[in-house]
């Protein structure tokens, strides 16, 4: 699960590239129970220049972190992993699609 931006993401090096793919870097999902029964989710993304390049292990171009809160009872993890994205589509970037495969690591890092 991840996007696909469409808007022109530029390197460290000057270099412009076009449709990269954003997902949650290495699976890490924090959870911590503050007052109020509130829950502050974190997550670190990463933006590599394809999905192919995400799926080989090839190091981000860059690293975005986002934060979510619930109040209340927990939601499922489906319900997190959309809260965060959508968090990142909103405030990130604009012009994006989503990628419905899975590229995430085959076991859950949710601590």
């Amino acid at each position: 699960m991840g996007i696909l931006i469409k808007d022109i993401q530029t390197t460290k090096d000057g270099v412009e590239l076009s449709n990269c793919y954003a997902s949650v870097l290495n699976g890490h999902i924090h959870i911590r129970k503050g007052r109020n029964d509130k829950y502050h989710i974190e997550c670190e993304f990463g933006v590599w220049p394809s999905e192919n390049a995400r799926r080989q292990g090839f190091r981000p171009i860059r690293k975005i972190g986002e934060v979510a809160f619930f109040e209340g009872e927990l939601p499922p993890y489906s319900e997190i992993y959309n809260a965060l994205y959508t968090k990142l589509k909103t405030e990130w970037y604009t012009n994006y699609e989503d990628v419905l495969t899975n590229t995430e690591p085959e076991t859950s890092n949710v601590v």
